[in-house]
């Protein structure tokens, strides 16, 4: 099974397309052959692969290193990142063995037009 967990909390907007792309691709899946480990609201239900994740702490800092330690304990084989300065303490304390991913939309990239 493969194991995948999610920086970004899912905030259930239809308006934020990669939340919608990765619940409609987790959703069909089956939780016996993947596992997509993320936070959301309350009212959010957890189906198909997607496995939600309660964190007790509203605290900014609180919530980060909960969320950090539980990735820690769950030793995800991938960490899915979407390109923030938010990313980077998951990927300095990620388990060994675990891959990253940035989801580069949410990153503007300038071409030089010389």
């Amino acid at each position: 099974m493969v194991k995948i967990f999610a920086v970004k909390t899912i905030t259930g907007n239809p308006y934020d397309a990669m939340d919608t792309t990765f619940v409609s691709i987790f959703s069909r899946l089956d939780h016996k052959r993947a596992e997509y480990l993320t936070d959301a609201p309350e009212s959010f239900k957890g189906v198909g692969a997607i496995r939600v994740m309660r964190l007790r702490y509203k605290n900014t800092i609180a919530r980060l290193i909960e969320k950090i330690l539980l990735m820690r304990k769950e030793r995800p084989d991938w960490l899915f990142g979407y390109g923030s300065i938010v990313d980077l303490p998951f990927i300095i304390f990620k388990p060994r063995g675990t891959k990253y991913i940035i989801n580069y939309h949410s990153i503007l990239i300038r071409r030089s037009t010389k």
